[in-house]
């Protein structure tokens, strides 16, 4: 409990901290979808045979990273056919970077190793980005997290 809540005033800190320096808040998420990924039963209507599209099933491995503000809405879109690793992650951020102009901003994020690689923190900082790690297991308190419900 106590580690939850040193987390929690952390995220507040660093909030409290991007809004003093009037920078905007990027909110990031990963997501991945595979066949697995559909539901594992279904309902149909008696007497009704279920239709599945077998492709509709079968898809390939596809992972998405998404950033969002509350100033513009969706910032990028980035879909892989591969998992998020570093290398995209950092590509993915320097594009967010250029997109605002090379201004500093924060983003706000889950604590996925590659988020938090020391590569990572060398990039944050020549970048002058601010990272903000939401608190473990508590992707409610993302508002991207709403998006992919």
């Amino acid at each position: 409990m106590r580690r939850y809540e040193n987390q929690r005033l952390e995220v507040i800190r660093k909030l409290e901290e991007a809004k003093a320096r009037k920078l905007t808040i990027v909110y990031l998420e990963e997501i991945v979808f595979s066949k697995t990924t559909f539901p594992k039963r279904d309902f149909s209507n008696r007497g009704m045979h279920r239709q599945v599209n077998q492709k509709d099933l079968y898809i390939t491995y596809k992972a998405a990273l998404a950033a969002i503000s509350t100033k513009r809405g969706m910032e990028k879109l980035s879909v892989y056919d591969a998992a998020v690793n570093t290398k995209r992650f950092e590509t993915f951020v320097k594009a967010l970077h250029k997109k605002f102009y090379y201004r500093p901003f924060a983003i706000y994020m889950d604590q996925l190793n590659v988020h938090k690689s020391k590569k990572m923190q060398k990039v944050y900082k020549r970048l002058r980005i601010l990272p903000i790690y939401n608190v473990a297991y508590s992707p409610e308190l993302n508002p991207i997290e709403t998006c992919f419900c």
